[in-house]
């Protein structure tokens, strides 16, 4: 008797082989909870929904950033060479393009009147950019594909690629007066403090944001026992790292 999960959103029903592969330890009725995915929350049309998916948004947008900056200018990195809000703001915009722009630009303007001390208008143009790049490297994206992202799918890892080189192109050419100015920037020096936004944001575009795209897929492997053995040991050794690393 061939049993199918319900439908998820943007995404194929699961199939039998990975049906199969589930440890029998686990029940139908759990192996179902296992998968449910949070798409149904991303995308719900609900107001109470998308202003508190853009607080928490903007509330990562803060936190990453202070992350960065904190790390950063302990090694007197700065400009950061990996600017991880822009992997954030970029998967928000391909989960709910211009719905989650308001979490985006209050995350970012936020940070930089807050965190960096940015006069308004510098931080607003900023926070134009960093919202404008993501926005625009999704409407590109969905020319290109609407299907759910699978790193497994040639064209779109290579879509995505070419959004993420998008974005961080399109930011730092809106943001290049405020940069100039903040800078003190003479003429033949811009060029390189473009290159310098645009390498922090898409380098972060690259390794923040699949992950993210993926994230919805790990109810999957903890279903799995033998997953759960993989993610306790790395976890175990990450952690014994870090500690050694402190100790050092």
């Amino acid at each position: 008797m061939d049993e199918r999960l319900p439908e998820m959103p943007l995404s194929d029903q699961l199939d039998e082989e990975y049906v199969a592969s589930t440890p029998s330890r686990c029940s139908q009725k759990a192996s179902k909870l296992c998968l449910l995915k949070v798409d149904d929350w991303w995308y719900s049309k609900s107001l109470c929904s998308l202003i508190a998916l853009n607080v928490i948004i903007a509330s990562g947008y803060m936190l990453l950033a202070e992350v960065v900056r904190s790390y950063f200018q302990h090694f007197r990195l700065w400009p950061a060479p990996l600017w991880l809000p822009a992997g954030l703001a970029l998967f928000s915009a391909l989960r709910g393009g211009i719905r989650y722009a308001p979490g985006i630009f209050l995350g970012s303007l936020a940070t930089n009147l807050i965190q960096f001390h940015d006069s308004f208008s510098s931080s607003l143009l900023i926070s134009l950019a960093n919202t404008a790049g993501p926005i625009l490297a999704t409407a590109f994206a969905r020319l290109q594909t609407r299907r759910r992202f699978s790193p497994q799918d040639l064209h779109q890892v290579t879509t995505l690629i070419f959004a993420a080189l998008m974005q961080g192109a399109t930011s730092a050419l809106i943001a290049l007066p405020s940069i100039a100015v903040k800078h003190h920037a003479l003429l033949n020096t811009v060029p390189s403090h473009w290159l310098d936004w645009f390498l922090s944001d898409t380098a972060a575009a690259l390794l923040v944001t699949p992950l993210l795209l993926v994230m919805p897929d790990v109810p999957r492997a903890f279903c799995m026992l033998e997953r759960r053995a993989e993610f306790a040991l790395t976890l175990f050794v990450v952690v014994e790292l870090m500690r050694e690393r402190k100790r050092s």
